[in-house]
């Protein structure tokens, strides 16, 4: 019978989701950002490329100074 690793971590380093307000976002913050791109059309034969931000996924909050 095989075991989860998952069980034997520290609460630390479980993953939680839980949403924020952008501002909460600060500079040197680790994220990962979910995109795509759609066309819309704009005129005879002419469209517009857009890119629509799907998520901001903080990973890590610790900001580093150099």
């Amino acid at each position: 019978m095989g075991t989860n690793p998952a069980h034997h971590l520290s609460s630390k380093y479980r993953t939680s989701y839980r949403p924020i307000k952008p501002e909460g976002i600060r500079t040197g913050y680790l994220v990962e950002v979910q995109a795509s791109f759609c066309a819309v059309p704009i005129a005879n034969d002419h469209y517009k490329f857009l890119l629509k931000l799907r998520s901001i996924c903080v990973l890590d909050r610790e900001v580093d100074t150099v």
